[in-house]
This record gives C-alpha cells, sequence and structure tokens, in this order.
C-alpha cells in the first residue's frame, strides 16, 4: 500500500516545519519533502490542510495492568489483570499515545502482551517494558516486584528478569511519600545494591530507571549512574545540577499527585495517602520547572494506573508541563524524540523521518497556539493505516 500525506503544519519530532508531504509505502515512511517539490505521480494523497500532524506519542511510565479507578492492594487473577491491560492499551491508542514503557506489572504479563502485540493479536501501543521491578523485601511496590535482600538477590532478580525478556530494568528505590522513614520517601534499596543493578543491568545492555521522590534516594540513583529518574519530587538545586552533569533523564510524571488530589480527594475526602500528594504537589512542580530551566533532559511520563490517574487522560500531562513554564515545542519533543531515545525506539519512532513508522496524529486545532487544544486530536494514522 502506498499513499501520500500532506500539511501546512507539522511537527517532526524536532521542530516545527510547513508545507510537507510524506511518501508512505507499506507502513514506513519512504520519502519526505516539500509541498513545492515535485511529488512522486499517480499516488494517492491525503491532505489534512491547516490541522497539525506531529508523530505519534510516547508516554515512558505507565502501569498498564492497574485500574486507576478501581484502585486495590493486590493485582487481582490473571484474566482480571490480561483483560485490565487490554483495555488499558486501547485507551492509550486512542489518545494518541502509540509507543509506551511498562515500569511494573505481575510476573510475565509484559512479555505476553509485548509479543501478543507485535503479532497483532491485541490493538494498541508498541510495548517496551520493565517487567517486575525490583525493590527492597516490604519496600514500596513490593506487590508487583521482585524482593531483594542484598546484593546477590539484586544482581540474581536484574539476571531473572533479562532472562524473562525485559528491555530495561526498573528499581524501586525510595518508598512513597507515605513511607514511614527518617525523611520524606525513605531510601530503601541500599547505594551498594543500587550500584550493583545498575553495573549488572549496564553491562548486559539494559537501561535503568529508578523511582525515587526522597532526596537521598535520588542522589544516590545519580552517582551510581542510573539512567532516568522517574518522578524526582524533591530534586532540588543541587541534584538537578548533578543530574545534568551525568546526562541522567528526568521523568516527572506531574500527572500522579495531581489527579490524587483533583480526583481522588472528591472520592476520598479522609484519604490521608490522597492529603499527602496534595502537600507535596507544589514542590514536585517547582522542581521540575527548575529541572528544565537548567537543562535537565526529560521525557513524558503520566504514571497512569496510578489510583485516579487515567489513561484517558493522558495528554493532561501537556497542560500540567506547560502550566509550570515549560514551552509546548520541548513537550512534545519530550513525546517524541527524546522519550524515543531513552526507550530506545528511535530507529524507528520518535520522528517523521525516511524509515521511520509512518504514524501520524492530527489535530483539528493547534496546540502551539493553545496547549488545552492537545484535547483535539482527531485523527490517528498506525503504521500507514488509520485508525481512527
Amino acid at each position: 500500500m502506498e499513499h501520500i500525506i500532506t500539511s501546512h503544519i507539522c511537527f517532526d519530532g524536532h521542530r516545527l516545519c510547513h508545507d510537507r508531504y510524506f511518501h508512505i509505502r507499506d507502513g514506513i515512511i519512504i520519502g519526505v519533502g516539500k509541498t513545492s517539490d515535485p511529488m512522486p505521480a499517480d499516488i494517492p494523497v491525503t491532505d489534512f490542510g491547516n490541522h497539525l500532524i506531529t508523530p505519534g506519542l510516547i508516554d515512558a511510565h505507565v502501569h498498564i495492568c492497574l485500574d486507576p479507578y478501581a484502585p486495590k492492594k493486590d493485582v487481582g487473577s490473571l484474566v482480571d489483570v490480561i483483560l485490565t491491560a487490554q483495555k488499558n492499551l486501547h485507551t492509550l491508542l486512542d489518545h494518541g499515545i502509540t509507543c509506551i514503557r511498562d515500569v511494573g506489572a505481575p510476573q510475565g504479563i509484559l512479555p505476553a502482551l509485548q509479543n501478543a502485540q507485535r503479532r497483532g493479536m491485541i490493538q494498541g501501543p508498541d510495548i517496551v517494558h520493565c517487567g517486575q521491578a525490583i525493590c527492597a523485601c516490604g519496600g514500596h511496590g513490593w506487590q508487583m516486584s521482585k524482593e531483594a535482600n542484598g546484593v546477590d538477590d539484586i544482581i540474581r532478580h536484574v539476571r531473572e528478569n533479562i532472562k524473562e525478556g525485559v528491555d530495561q530494568i526498573k528499581l524501586m528505590v525510595t518508598g512513597g511519600i507515605n513511607t514511614k522513614g527518617d525523611e520524606l520517601a525513605p531510601l530503601e534499596l541500599t547505594e551498594e545494591e543500587i550500584r550493583a543493578a545498575v553495573s549488572e543491568a549496564h553491562r548486559r545492555g539494559r537501561k535503568v530507571a529508578v523511582h525515587t521522590h526522597g532526596h537521598s534516594g535520588i542522589r544516590a540513583a545519580i552517582e551510581a549512574g542510573v539512567d532516568s529518574i522517574e518522578h524526582g519530587l524533591l530534586m532540588d538545586a543541587k541534584l538537578a545540577a548533578m543530574a545534568k552533569d551525568k546526562g541522567c533523564r528526568l521523568v516527572p510524571t506531574l500527572s500522579a499527585p495531581y489527579f490524587a488530589v483533583v480526583s481522588g480527594l472528591k472520592q476520598e475526602p479522609d484519604s490521608e495517602s490522597l492529603k499527602k500528594s496534595q502537600e507535596v504537589m507544589e514542590i514536585h512542580r517547582k522542581n521540575v520547572a527548575y529541572a528544565h530551566q537548567i537543562g535537565v533532559s526529560m521525557v513524558y511520563g503520566t504514571d497512569s494506573g496510578t489510583p485516579y490517574n487515567g489513561f484517558d487522560t493522558v495528554l493532561e500531562e501537556f497542560v500540567l508541563l506547560h502550566e509550570i513554564g515549560i514551552d509546548t515545542l520541548s513537550i512534545f519533543q519530550m513525546a517524541t524524540c527524546q522519550a524515543a531515545e531513552l526507550l530506545e525506539v528511535d530507529a524507528t519512532q520518535g520522528s517523521l523521518e525516511v524509515g521511520k513508522q509512518a504514524t501520524f496524529l492530527v489535530f483539528d486545532q493547534d496546540p502551539f497556539q493553545e496547549i488545552h487544544q492537545i484535547r483535539s486530536l482527531s485523527h490517528i494514522i498506525l503504521k500507514g493505516r488509520k485508525i481512527r
């Protein structure tokens, strides 16, 4: 199948450009040029006129096996988990997310879902995954993690995850904001354990993402050479400078505390956990804004699946990032080329270039003019085929 897409305005994954055509064959972009240039003859053309076209978006931090609107302490039966994940994948794709990184799910689920998606058995975003996270025994997220006591356990779990087919490694370095300890979100893995995990993962060609809220955990993770800090609640000026110097990326996930507050507290007004989110939300926003200002490389992620943080609201992260002063171009780059680099899918995704997937989003209104128009997504072309 061969066709051409044209538009007067385009974000190509790196920059805004105008009057572009994209020549597509069998789901791959085989030519890009200006509409004023001679285009291949006798090929059907779809012209989107003044509607913005972009690459598909990438969400680098999700939990597709969780139901954010029915949170529970256990993960449920295998059938429940699979049906929930399939529903969430469909919702993500319907909102323009064409690639995800899942950073924690029950054992064995993600490789099976990834394989099913690649074989076309289920329709949804491409999946990069970390399998089960690795945490301290009884630590944050233990319900869906492999629990470790000491360096030997850590190394064994990294190797097990690699054997099970993970693309990257996820560590739960600190507790959550409600975890008791000597500081907010205290360090749960030791510094020696973190270094051992990073060394083993990197030696085996896997990047390392770390859940870190607390100051000590962020510092230890950056010093150990992790590839991305997830959340980074207490990433102050000193830690942000360290992250920039080390080339450590930040995936801020502003959506998680935001929806815990605006949606969660309406449903559970007495929840101490959700009240804590309200207390720390502004600290998080301030620190993320500063990190962006000094040039910390940032990647788009929503933490969808956490309580009240839905897969149907993933595009609201654009609005939240914009509200703290990040310009629209930078946010789109976070959700395309920069995310593709972190997830190591940049050879095929993250930008509209020759040799890459012919995956396009079309917006009726321009979010570069008004950020809330990110909600005006009207068409999705997935690997050359229009699905909406």
